[in-house]
Parts: structure tokens; sequence; C-alpha cells
């Protein structure tokens, strides 16, 4: 006889979404996360200066970040296994405290490039121990959850350049910026004990333990590929309006703004529409935003068009990941730990790679031609998305083994 699984109510009680002190902590946890990554860009030409480091050098703390992730990635789940979700969420803490007082004490490149290489594990496995505690909270709400603290991630990303800026112009220097955050930090780690009462989630699907569900692959595609997008686009969008329609640096820079601005309303309008409109429309019609604003960015001959094609590439990427993210967890009820960890994975190489592998191109090509390489990412992507809707049908079709279906 087939056993079909269970559906348990949100440990939280809830049948509507409420943002509780747990999910104000989520929201102040992935913000801080967010402003230690974002920061580092800002504040690496005063660090640059301090410390005598060519580019080269300077270019190892953003892959330092990036490798952090990558490690989190591959070992993040073991490590919370091992410690306990609320203990590991307090250790990732403490770590990235850590990372920013060796970055902010930093005499040599060897000190500042560690700290940023902890800051990246500790706040990816912070990240990644805070979806999953979420996840079990509130289960089939955590897709709003998630939306939301994009939105919050986004803000905080384009608040902290402002942060850094505002700590030199007041003579304080670039230090007291990560101080404030290093302080906020801090604040936190008094409310964190409030996860401990959130039980994890013992509801186990058809596929054999241990095994990824073929949705993960996937939806894994979607991610990869809008992060890759994101990020090449982020990097490269500047120089890329001054070669093609003439904008100056300080116009292409301010442009780059639009894209985020983009992002930021996507991720609004994403977290209000998904408690009505079933995810994969709204992953859909994103993917069709992305390509035609990217089109237009990429084709267009004067300012106006590339700018608002930019707008429209941040609108329809915004999307992409919250909603894969959210698709993968719920599609990984048994393994959602494993999940979310290959996840920061994905997110960790396609950052380190692919923004390095369109430098290549365009110095041999242009960045025309490097774009081409993104063209076709969010052409792959778009078709990713119909690949891991089926795969995901597929899993539910999977007949239940009895002794890893029922509920224990």
């Amino acid at each position: 006889m087939e056993l079909k699984n269970k559906q348990t109510p949100p440990a939280s009680g809830l049948s509507e979404f409420v943002r509780d002190k747990r999910i104000w902590v989520y929201y102040a946890l992935v913000g801080l996360n967010c402003y230690a990554m974002s920061a580092l860009g800002p504040l690496m030409p005063f660090l640059r200066g301090e410390l005598n480091l060519d580019y080269k050098v300077a270019g190892l703390h953003f892959s330092a970040y990036a490798l952090g992730t990558i490690l989190a990635g591959s070992f993040g789940d073991w490590v919370v296994k091992r410690l306990g979700r609320v203990t590991a969420l307090g250790g990732t803490v403490a770590g990235t405290i850590i990372g920013a007082l060796m970055l902010i004490g930093a005499q040599s490149s060897a000190i500042s490039i560690s700290g940023v290489l902890l800051c990246g594990f500790c706040t990816s496995v912070s990240y990644q121990t805070l979806a999953t505690i979420i996840s079990d909270y509130l289960e089939d709400l955590r897709t709003i959850a998630y939306m939301e603290a994009e939105v919050v991630a986004m803000l905080v990303a384009g608040i902290a350049p402002f942060a850094v800026s505002a700590s030199v112009w007041s003579g304080l220097g670039w230090r007291a910026a990560m101080v404030l955050m290093v302080v906020l930090f801090v604040s936190t780690v008094p409310s964190l004990k409030s996860y401990s009462s959130v039980k994890e989630s013992v509801v186990k699907t058809g596929l054999r333990t241990g095994k990824l569900p073929r949705a993960f692959w996937g939806y894994g595609a979607v991610i990869l590929l809008s992060v890759a997008a994101e990020w090449s686009t982020a990097f490269w969008s500047a120089d890329y309006l001054c070669q093609r329609v003439g904008m100056t640096k300080a116009a292409a820079a301010a442009a780059v703004g639009v894209f985020f601005l983009g992002m930021v309303v996507g991720r609004f309008a994403g977290s209000r529409l998904v408690r009505t409109v079933e995810s994969h429309y709204l992953l859909v019609a994103s993917g069709i935003i992305s390509i035609i604003g990217f089109a237009m960015f990429w084709l267009g001959t004067t300012a106006a068009i590339s700018v608002l094609g930019l707008f429209g590439t941040g609108l329809g990427i915004a999307a992409m990941y919250p909603l894969s993210f959210a698709a993968i967890v719920a599609a990984s009820p048994s393994m959602r730990s494993t999940a979310i960890a290959r996840i920061s994975l994905i997110c960790g190489s396609s950052i380190l790679v692919v923004p390095f592998l369109l430098s290549l191109v365009a110095d041999r090509s242009g960045l025309f031609t490097a774009y081409s390489i993104i063209a076709a990412a969010l052409v792959l992507c778009f078709a990713s998305m119909f690949v891991a809707k089926r795969l995901e049908k597929e899993d539910e079709n999977t007949p239940c083994v009895p002794t890893e279906c029922a509920v224990v």
C-alpha cells in the first residue's frame, strides 16, 4: 500500500503570513550579511591605498569572498549538522564579526584577505541556516519571507556604499562603516535563542535519503545562469554604456544604479504577487522580462534605450533567485540543509567564474561580443525553468518507499 506525504502546518501556527520577531531577526541578519559583501567594493580604494596594493592583490579580496561562499556550499551543511542550527548560527555571527575586525585592523593583505574569506564563509553558512529554520517555521509561507528578505538585501546593497562614503566624508574613515556593522551584528545575538524552539522538519519524500531531487538540478540551473547574468551585468555595464552609447564614466556609473533599482522593484513586486500567483508563472514572466530588457540594453543604440533595458534586466532577474531557491527548498523536505548549501556552492562558483570569463572574452573581442554569453545564458535560463517544472512533477510522481515516506 502506497503511503502519501503528510502536510504539516507551519511551525508558527499561522494560517497567514505575519512578521513576528523571528522574521524580523531573519531580515536583519540577511541584510547585515549582504552589507558585509556590499561594503567591500566601496572600501577597497581606501584599503588599497593604505596597504599599497596593486589591482591584482585587491581583486583577490573579491575572489576570497566568493571562495568562502563556495567552501560554505561544500561543507556548510556538515558544520550545521555537527553543531546544531542555533549554535551554528551564533558561531557564524561571531565568525563574521572576527572577519570584519581582521579587515578593520589589517596591516597586510594576507590578514585582510583572510578576514574577507572568513566573512564569505560565515555569512553564507548563516544564510543557509536561516533559510532552513525559516522554511521549517513557515512551511508553505516560506516563499513570501524569502522574497521579502531579498528586498531587504537589495536595499542594504544600495545603502552600504553610502555608509562607507558618509564615514569618509565625516572624517571618521571607512572603518567606521564596518564598526557600525559589527555593532549591529552584536545586537542580534540575544535574539538568536528565539530560533531554538523551531523544530526541524522530519517529513520525507519518496526519494531516497541522501539523494537530491531531480528538480534541484533544474532550478539549480536557473540559479546558476541568473546569478551569472546578474553579477556580469553589474560588473561590466558601466564600461559597456561608455563604449556602446558614449556615456561619460560618471553618468554610466550612476546608470548602474538603475539596474539595482529594477531589482528592488522586481523583488518587492514579487513578494506581493507570490501571495496570489503561482510561483512558476512569476518565474516565467521574469524570464521574458529579463530577455527583453537585456536585448534593449545590449543592442540599444541610444543611452535612453540602453538604460531602460538595464532597468528591465534588473526587474526580470530580481525574482529568479528567490523563487528558484524556494522551489528547491520545497522539493527537498528531507534534505533542506544539503540543498541550501549546494545553492551557495552554485552561486559562489557562478560569481567567481563567469564575470572573469567575460573579462577574458572582452579583452580579445570586446564587451559587445562578451555580453553575447549573457544573452545566451538568459535564454538557457528561460528554457531551464520549464525543464525544472517538468522534473518537479516527475519527483512528485515518484512512488513512495514506505520506510522513507512516513513521518518519524
